[in-house]
């Protein structure tokens, strides 16, 4: 107890001379502490500043890929319905070659073969008719016969025989040839209506070709329709390359999108981690400095009146 207080008596002795040092010490620590202070405090501003930045930066990049997406989606559609432009030139030779069957036609009827050719078909088809026609009737007339008991001669029976097994095909035969001579006739009738509504055909077909093929004479047409094939080819090569592209730009949105994600990860624990540095330890550390310099201050003043009181108790002496 005693070496206590002998302790304690020295201390103060040590200051009463003027040893002050040790506080001058305290107060650069202090400085020095709030200098810290204050750099983490810039530091936690930084770092909120990038945890900001980086959240704007993986926002955009995650639009950036909806966009890319949307329009990789878009360009599947369009290559999807590749196949769609690719028969719509099958529809440009099906044109021109239903105008080159119209013209054979409407030249057949022009010339007149086409009458000739009807009226041929319908000559020989009323032979055939009047033969199965005479082949009915004798079947039917040796069929009474038969019914009758008539013992039929051995060579007439055998045409009977033979009619009687073929009495369907006749039978047949002859409605499919009265049918067909019937249509002929209505087609030989109708051959002028019909040269009128061929030249209509050929006539829309030449508006649709002109317009599409954008050519004045159909003399034009077979070599614009071969351009136009090759342009659909090269257009659909070049939809392929791009929905390629596309994809390669979506997928590397992607990857820049999980980098920025990844990025603002460590911003964000970069933030946390200094306001609890700040919190728990440099804003702890300050304030036990400033109850140190509070203190330390007025053992200065303390002792700075002693000093004053001891010079002038002297004087008076």
């Amino acid at each position: 107890m005693a070496s206590s207080k002998q302790n304690l008596h020295s201390f103060k002795l040590w200051l009463f001379k003027g040893n002050l040092s040790i506080f001058n010490k305290l107060d650069n620590m202090s400085s020095s502490i709030n200098s810290l202070q204050d750099g983490v405090k810039q530091l936690i501003d930084g770092s909120k500043q990038i945890n900001d930045g980086t959240i704007l930066i993986a926002n955009k990049l995650g639009d950036a890929v909806d966009g890319s997406k949307k329009i990789t989606d878009g360009l599947s559609t369009i290559n999807n319905n590749s196949s769609s432009i690719s028969n719509f030139s099958v529809l440009l030779d099906t044109l021109y070659n239903k105008y080159n069957e119209n013209n054979v036609l409407l030249n057949s009827i022009q010339d007149g073969s086409a009458q000739a050719q009807l009226e041929n078909g319908i000559s020989e088809a009323t032979e055939q008719l009047n033969d199965l026609m005479t082949k009915k009737s004798a079947y039917e007339q040796l069929k009474q016969l038969v019914d009758a008991g008539v013992t039929l001669p051995e060579e007439q029976l055998a045409i009977y025989n033979q009619l009687s097994n073929n009495i369907d095909q006749i039978n047949s035969g002859i409605e499919q040839y009265q049918k067909g001579i019937e249509n002929a006739q209505t087609q030989l009738g109708s051959l002028p209506t019909s040269a009128a509504a061929l030249i209509g055909s050929n006539q829309t077909i030449e508006t649709i070709l002109f317009s599409i093929l954008n050519v004045d004479s159909m003399d034009n047409v077979p070599s614009a329709i071969e351009n136009f094939k090759a342009n659909i080819n090269n257009l659909t090569s070049g939809l392929s390359q791009l929905q390629d592209g596309s994809n390669e730009l979506t997928n590397g949105l992607s990857q820049l999108q999980d980098g920025a994600n990844s990025l603002h990860d460590g911003a964000n624990s970069l933030y946390d981690g200094l306001n609890k540095l700040n919190d728990e330890g440099i804003s702890k550390l300050t304030n036990i400095t400033s109850k140190i310099n509070l203190y330390s201050g007025k053992i200065k003043s303390l002792i700075k009146s002693s000093k004053e009181y001891k010079g002038y108790s002297c004087n008076n002496a």
